[in-house]
């Protein structure tokens, strides 16, 4: 089944909260293994969404 255009961008909206909000706590624990995964999945998450 295909999204609609409104569905895709509440998915993209979600993954951003979502993603975003992991990536922030793991970039403030001040460990280095935690912000090296906040990086890959910064990157993971730019690359799902490109146009």
């Amino acid at each position: 089944m295909t999204n609609t255009p409104a569905e895709d961008d509440d998915e993209l909206f979600a993954d951003i909260v979502l993603t975003g909000s992991a990536i922030n706590a793991a970039r403030e624990s001040g460990d280095p293994d935690d912000q090296e995964v906040a990086d890959i999945a910064a990157a993971a998450l730019s690359n799902k969404h490109k146009g």
